[in-house]
């Protein structure tokens, strides 16, 4: 693993950030059958959504947590690059997926993030909203949103997906302020501290 010290754009204190490393977890949903009776199949609001990760529903379970690679975490487009990383998934539907981190902006401004997934998704930086792109559908995104950060300050980082029946994904990519559209994984800013 790189560990990378970022020194604080307002402040002395150091931070060692485990580049490119998310903390996530897998939940089997809808009871591993489809099942629809304690929520719908592709949820099409946040409060819907977080059903897929509350396991006080009988029909989700937490089936994996550990340590993952951005790639495959926040940027797969099967099932099968999840599991070939260790991730424990008896097969690619009925599932959700959060991967979760420390966000530190390298610049100050406004980033624009895209959201792309099969099915379900949502973003928030620093427990702030950026971006969702809920509801059944193809890797048709991404779906773009933009929230304003300073340089070198520590923000919580959550991705989630969900994924029902058919193909699957899920990929998070960003522009700062200086790079305009132009969207990539960007491992320096993210990881675990």
């Amino acid at each position: 693993m790189i560990i990378r010290a970022l020194h604080g754009i307002l402040s002395d204190t150091r931070v060692d950030l485990t580049e490119g490393v998310l903390s996530v977890k897998v939940y089997r949903t809808h009871a591993s059958n489809g099942n629809t009776t304690q929520y719908a199949n592709h949820p099409s609001t946040t409060a819907e959504f977080d059903r897929l990760f509350d396991t006080a529903y009988s029909n989700t379970t937490l089936s994996w947590q550990g340590n993952l690679n951005a790639t495959p975490a926040i940027n797969f487009t099967q099932y099968t690059q999840l599991t070939a990383a260790g991730v424990t998934l008896a097969a690619g539907d009925y599932f959700s997926l959060m991967a979760e981190g420390t966000f530190i902006p390298v610049e100050t401004g406004t980033y624009t993030f895209a959201l792309n997934s099969d099915d379900g998704s949502d973003l928030f930086i620093g427990g702030n909203f950026v971006v969702s792109y809920y509801g059944g559908h193809g890797m048709s995104g991404p779906m773009t949103g933009t929230i304003a950060l300073t340089a070198g300050t520590q923000y919580s980082f959550r991705a989630r997906m969900q994924e029902y029946g058919g193909g699957e994904g899920l990929t998070v990519k960003w522009a700062r302020p200086s790079q305009g559209a132009s969207y990539t994984l960007q491992n320096s800013e993210l990881g675990l501290v």
